[in-house]
């Protein structure tokens, strides 16, 4: 891992910079949070939080809390690393990992909802980040 520089937390995790947020509408009804894994809504140019769910496809991760109306738009990161809890197998840095059934969940020994990134630092067991530079469909 690089050395903790101005642009890392002590976790090792990358700071954010404005052109790795984007804005887009989230679906009527229901609300994200900050921080939640996000997908796209099928038919609908909105998003929602991720799910284990093999249709859905990966937007980022939350900017801001926002209950959605079906035209106000939420940021959301495209690019960055990000801490999840990690559920599944032992985490190991360089695999890629799955939204889980929970949207702050990512999923370690599965297929079924979409690639959301990959391990960069293994904090503990059940805690990891991720980098989701590249997964993002936006």
């Amino acid at each position: 891992m690089a050395n903790i520089s101005a642009n890392w937390n002590a976790n090792g995790q990358r700071f954010n910079t404005a052109s790795d947020v984007y804005y887009t509408a989230v679906k009527n009804a229901v609300t994200v949070y900050k921080g939640s894994l996000l997908e796209s809504v099928s038919g609908e140019n909105t998003i929602t939080f991720a799910a284990n769910t093999a249709s859905a496809s990966f937007m980022g991760v939350a900017g801001e809390q926002l209950a959605g109306d079906g035209t106000t738009r939420a940021s959301h990161y495209v690019n960055g690393d990000f801490e999840f809890l990690a559920s599944g197998t032992t985490p190991t840095v360089g695999i890629e990992v799955y939204a889980g059934a929970n949207p702050k969940t990512v999923q370690l020994d599965t297929s079924t909802g979409p690639k959301v990134g990959k391990v960069v630092r293994v904090l503990s067991t059940g805690n990891v980040i991720i980098s989701i530079d590249g997964y993002a469909n936006v």
